[in-house]
């Protein structure tokens, strides 16, 4: 049985042919725009895009930093911030720096929305390859330590649940 939350809760094993295994924590959620920037896109008259759903958000305790893959910032259509290397494993496989394009949007996971930088593992607008691994990834985001910080989670291995609710901190 999982452990009921008032945010999202789910199992961390699955029984398979007759054996355990474990599996990481994976959660729903969406992407938005932030609030200024959906104000500045009202403001000139522009169409605002709905919000962004990922099916598979991977619970990375490990990331400082958040990834979300390419084809979900390109159908919010949010612009670029920034540029930062980055030094990942899951993103650049060992000992490898590589370039990754920065973010900024509202983050909605577990009945808490909090605006942060997230980090994209695509093509930027030259079409040069950065940071890549994300899009190849089965999950649509890691959701690292710099959204993590404003979550309550409970894991617990032996019963194979867990759970995630926002603990009521701001972000803005």
């Amino acid at each position: 049985m999982a452990l009921r939350m008032n945010g999202y809760t789910g199992r961390l094993r699955a029984f398979i042919n007759g054996q355990w295994y474990s599996s990481q924590p994976q959660v729903a959620f969406a992407i938005s725009l932030t609030e200024d920037y959906a104000a500045a896109l009202a403001v000139s008259g522009a169409e605002i895009p709905s919000a962004v759903q990922g099916d598979r958000g991977l619970i990375d305790t490990g990331s400082t930093q958040t990834y979300v893959k390419t084809s979900l910032i390109r159908d919010l259509g949010v612009p670029k911030v920034d540029e930062r290397p980055v030094n990942a494993p899951l993103m650049t496989g060992p000992s490898s720096v590589t370039l990754a394009i920065v973010y900024r949007v509202s983050f909605i996971l577990a009945g808490g929305v909090h605006e942060i930088d997230v980090l994209s593992g695509g093509p930027d607008d030259s079409g040069k390859r950065v940071a890549g691994r994300i899009d190849k990834e089965p999950y649509n985001a890691v959701i690292g330590q710099d959204l993590l910080q404003y979550y309550i989670m409970y894991w617990n291995g032996p019963a194979g649940s867990f759970g995630i609710e926002d603990g009521g901190s701001s972000s803005a």
